[in-house]
């Protein structure tokens, strides 16, 4: 997979993830603070620009209350 595709992804992974922080009305920093981590690695996920690892990705499905496959599929 090319540089290109993996950045689509994670344009992707950030868009699922702000639809679904919106949908349950949290903002950034709530979001953030229930799955412990700083504000601005969230603000980077949701924009695309963040690569999260797969704990990260677990801690925010966790708090979102979705399996992390919807995330990222």
């Amino acid at each position: 997979m090319g540089v290109k595709r993996d950045t689509a992804a994670l344009r992707r992974l950030g868009a699922r993830v702000r639809k679904l922080r919106l949908e349950r009305n949290l903002s950034q920093e709530s979001l953030a603070f229930d799955a412990g981590m700083h504000t601005n690695h969230l603000s980077s996920i949701e924009r695309g620009e963040a690569n999260p690892s797969f704990l990260v990705l677990v801690a925010l499905a966790k708090v979102l209350r979705v399996p992390v496959a919807e995330l990222v599929e």
